[in-house]
């Protein structure tokens, strides 16, 4: 009896394990909405309505306040996206002029080894070309015991 409970105890942990990370490889972050300046200022000046109890008059001076705001701050979102896809552009054309120049330089069989090299630090998140912080290594980085950086006395 008491090995029946055990293995079922163990039969749903693993399946809880294994469920739990489909759904979480197969989750994807939802579209945000994207409103128009005109959206978010009639929204603000709502909101503001109900709480600071506005006259007429005061709407529509806030609503063009926030108007103008939101118009702005938009169109810098919109150059700020220009500039991230001429970075990704940069970086892919860089990635790619790297492997050819890697693969004049190397044998087949190195450029083969070169190139599993590569995919195994893209799995691991080290890559530049997947968009993360690398940290530099060397002499004055890292914690307590890892050959550098600082004691603050709190273990970290």
């Amino acid at each position: 009896m008491k090995r029946i409970t055990i293995l079922t105890a163990a039969a749903a942990l693993i399946m809880g394990t294994a469920s739990a990370q489909d759904f979480g490889s197969q989750q994807q972050r939802p579209e945000r909405k994207q409103f128009t300046p005109e959206q978010i200022a009639e929204r603000r000046v709502e909101n503001l309505s109900k709480t600071l109890e506005l006259t007429d008059e005061q709407k529509k001076e806030v609503y063009n306040i926030y108007l103008s705001n939101a118009a702005e701050q938009q169109k810098e979102m919109e150059a700020m996206r220009k500039i991230m896809q001429e970075q990704r552009e940069k970086q892919k054309a860089r990635e790619k002029a790297l492997d050819e120049q890697m693969q004049k330089l190397l044998d087949a069989s190195q450029y083969k080894k070169w190139l599993k090299q590569q995919q195994a630090q893209q799995s691991r998140g080290r890559f530049p070309a997947q968009g993360g912080f690398q940290r530099p290594m060397g002499e004055g980085f890292g914690g307590p015991g890892q050959g550098g950086g600082f004691d603050n006395g709190m273990g970290f």
